[in-house]
């Protein structure tokens, strides 16, 4: 004996798929002749404010999205710009210690210049608290003349005889010169006081 499955049992829900078939050809007839004009724009009617809704939501998601990876790439780009300023200030600091040093060495050249004064060769001879040297009245030394190495002030004559002079150094507790100090930030006036050097 054969057994033959019912049509209902093959495809499920036969007669609602005809039904739906029968209004979709129904609708497309009835399209096709411009009968449904006027249901399409009530329909239109009622859910435009709904498409207009959700279009300016998805604009303001948008625009939220947009801000928030603005913000980010904001924050890591000031967080670069900081330690780009920063690198910026240690180097522009490193520059101006450096050229105020170099204006430091060109003033002290300038009045040291041998061209502002006549040297007088001398060899030191002894040390003590103050420095001996070989030259005195008769070369022409005066009292309280300064005296130099290489340029660079080291002391003044204090003592001073027809053959020898004695120089107090500026490491002397006694010694106290007039000094003035110039840089980026402007001058300063002040006393350098002598300390003893310890080795």
């Amino acid at each position: 004996m054969l057994y033959c499955p019912s049509m209902d049992k093959t495809i499920p829900n036969f007669k609602l798929l005809l039904i739906l078939t029968f209004f979709s050809i129904l609708f497309l007839i009835l399209d096709l002749l411009h009968l449904l004009i006027l249901p399409k724009q009530f329909l239109s009617y009622l859910t435009s404010p709904i498409s207009f809704g959700l279009y300016t939501n998805n604009q303001k998601l948008g625009r939220q999205f947009y801000f928030i990876f603005e913000a980010r790439f904001a924050a890591k780009e000031n967080r670069a710009l900081k330690e780009q300023i920063g690198k910026l200030l240690s180097e522009n600091s490193q520059l101006r210690k450096r050229l105020a040093e170099s204006q430091s060495l060109l003033s002290q050249g300038q009045h040291l210049d041998p061209q502002t004064y006549t040297l007088i060769p001398a060899h030191p001879i002894g040390i003590g608290r103050y420095l001996k040297i070989d030259k005195g009245l008769s070369s022409g030394l005066k009292l309280d003349q300064a005296v130099v190495i290489n340029d660079n002030y080291i002391g003044k004559i204090n003592k001073i005889e027809a053959q020898t002079a004695t120089v107090q150094l500026l490491s002397d507790p006694d010694s106290k010169v007039a000094a003035f100090s110039q840089g980026l930030e402007g001058k300063a006036k002040g006393i350098l006081i002598g300390q003893p050097m310890v080795y």
